[in-house]
């Protein structure tokens, strides 16, 4: 499969519009989108030749959610939510409880708040909307009878059921007053899914599921399969090459969830690291804005061995890697 091939095939499968994503004066320009195609090539220029079909395929069934898509699940959500809370209680009366990012920057969960309110208003107000726990007070929750959890991506489903746990160590008495508690995120593994659920079973708390069945991923590949090990060697030099600590190598993605997925606003870490990770080896198509390794120079030899062919330059990080971890 060629680039052009692989590119026609992720446009139509995500139904872009390739003229429009490309048009700064378009309201569905996307900068990712519009500038993909150079930046395939960039990509494919640091890839042995012998790696760029199976790269193009897994392109070609990439699952790219531009902002209509995100808006349009957020609108299902609270479909989903509407039916759940029929006579019991209004919708303005439900607090949606937006992950919080660990670092206090700016983060996905911003881009969750303006996608759920797009198309939501005047519906779902800016008020009902909470981004920090810390600004949560017990006076302030009487004033809703139902709570939504609400993350992006349940990849592994730890941060989710973190920002559950975390809550319910602040407000205990929440979950045995009789508030309705619901969870979503609207790209979803079923490992992920699972991992709450089970949580929330041992705790023996009752949080129900707001999930559309057309949102679950699956992996690019099943492990152990002819795909897997091609891009294995590939995988392990993007995910280790300078990084001292292997916990952060995202080898096959996050908990190697495997996953070809990537928002209008960033790209998860459960996403193949091939297709987001930047390393001197790696310019990927969709770079994930955090989760990179440190930039540091490129040592002496790395440059002189970029005048080699791009076969004999994989093989050089290869056996850097292997010297490493050998």
């Amino acid at each position: 499969m060629d680039k052009n091939e692989a590119l026609g095939r992720f446009y139509a499968h995500n139904r872009i519009n390739i003229t429009a994503a490309s048009d700064p004066a378009d309201g569905n320009y996307d900068p990712r989108i519009a500038g993909l195609s150079d930046q395939v090539d960039r990509w494919l220029a640091r890839i042995p030749p012998e790696n760029h079909d199976l790269l193009l395929t897994l392109l070609s069934r990439y699952h790219y959610l531009t902002e209509p898509v995100c808006q349009s699940r957020y609108v299902r959500l609270v479909e989903l939510l509407k039916e759940r809370i029929q006579g019991r209680c209004s919708l303005n009366q439900v607090l949606f409880l937006i992950v919080e990012p660990r670092s206090g920057t700016a983060s996905g969960g911003d881009n969750v708040s303006s996608d759920l309110r797009k198309r939501n208003y005047p519906d779902v107000t800016k008020s009902q909307i909470i981004r920090v726990q810390s600004k949560l007070t017990k006076k302030r929750l009487r004033d809703f009878r139902a709570v939504v959890f609400v993350d992006d991506v349940l990849g592994s489903g730890i941060t989710l059921w973190g920002t559950i746990a975390g809550f319910r160590a602040r407000f205990p008495s929440l979950f045995q007053d009789g508030t309705m508690l619901f969870y979503s995120g609207i790209v979803l593994r079923e490992e992920g899914v699972e991992h709450i659920d089970d949580n929330c079973r041992s705790e023996k708390i009752t949080v129900m599921p707001l999930l559309d069945s057309e949102w679950y991923e699956e992996p690019a590949f099943p492990r152990g399969s002819a795909e897997f090990k091609t891009l294995d060697r590939f995988e392990r030099l993007v995910g280790y090459y300078m990084v001292t600590d292997p916990q952060k190598s995202f080898f096959m993605g996050f908990c190697k969830n495997r996953l070809l997925v990537s928002l209008h606003y960033n790209t998860p870490n459960n996403t193949l690291s091939s297709f987001w990770r930047d390393t001197p080896d790696n310019e990927p198509p969709f770079p994930r804005d955090g989760d990179q390794p440190p930039k540091r120079p490129i040592p002496t030899e790395m440059r002189e061995q970029t005048r080699q062919t791009l076969s004999g330059a994989y093989a050089f990080g290869m056996d850097k890697l292997e010297k490493r971890h050998g």
